[in-house]
């Protein structure tokens, strides 16, 4: 487990069954691997394993976690999943700098659907 924590950068996360598949173990083995190493300090970043659909486990060390991933610039909603969690994921391409549609204006489909559109 401690090269594929340590292969894990910083803004980066594994889930469990990435974690499982390259230990040849299972994912609920990985949870208590993470459970221990957690219990033990942070002298490995545990925090950086997630479950698949990325949601953070409700174990003794949720709320750290998700600190610990806030920090490292890793989003976690309010419920507990990582936002965004396909540009988190190892070899996953730097999020672009600049957002083509956020100069754009509103989008009619966000809210907008009652507001008329002019026509000339």
């Amino acid at each position: 487990m401690t090269h594929v924590l340590a292969d894990t950068p910083v803004g980066r996360v594994v889930t469990h069954r990435m974690v499982a598949a390259a230990l040849d173990t299972t994912g609920p083995h990985v949870m208590q691997l993470v459970a221990a190493l957690a219990a033990r300090g942070d002298a490995l970043p545990w925090w950086r394993i997630v479950a698949d659909g990325g949601a953070i486990g409700r174990l003794a060390h949720r709320e750290r976690q998700i600190a610990k991933l806030g920090a490292e610039g890793v989003l976690v909603s309010p419920a507990g999943i990582v936002q965004g969690l396909a540009k988190h994921l190892p070899g996953a391409k730097a999020a672009p700098t600049t957002d083509a549609t956020a100069s754009a204006g509103p989008s009619r489909a966000r809210g907008m659907k009652s507001k008329p559109t002019s026509t000339v």
